[in-house]
């Protein structure tokens, strides 16, 4: 018995060292992506981004930023609004994004209005368990 609240013991300040999952320290590989969530956060470069920090965020706006990879995004959860897509430029639009894969964008189920026109998004079933209404303009792919 006394050997059993020992372990149970070390196990409890085992986990007390852990980090708590709102600290956790996320990883945005896409370097475009991370200028503009640093720059919505108001972190400076280079800065730990972390999984409660990015929950806060309810709109992105970065059409034209330069951001062909969403992973890491997936962690912003309160996200209502999110543009990915074409800027209106002197050209007609224009969007120097190049998404293809949307995978990180299915945990964001508070998301209501996303647009990515422009991109290169040819698949957009990791989006089909979304349940609620959501305005995604047409063209989502260029």
């Amino acid at each position: 018995m006394r050997s059993c609240r020992i372990l149970l013991l070390m196990v409890g300040l085992t986990l007390m060292d852990l980090p708590p999952s709102w600290a956790q320290t996320v990883t945005v590989p896409d370097a475009a992506l991370r200028a503009v969530l640093e720059d919505s956060l108001g972190l400076a470069s280079g800065d730990p981004i972390t999984a409660s920090e990015l929950a806060t965020l309810t709109v992105l706006e970065a059409p034209d930023a330069g951001i062909d990879d969403l992973s890491g995004l997936e962690y912003a959860t309160g996200l209502t609004r999110l543009d990915l897509g074409s800027e209106a430029t002197q050209e007609p639009w224009d969007n120097s994004n190049d998404i293809s894969d949307v995978t990180p964008l299915s945990a964001l189920t508070r998301l209501a209005w996303l647009r990515l026109s422009g991109n290169s998004v040819v698949n957009v079933s990791p989006l089909s368990d979304w349940t609620t209404a959501r305005r995604i303009p047409s063209s989502c792919g260029r």
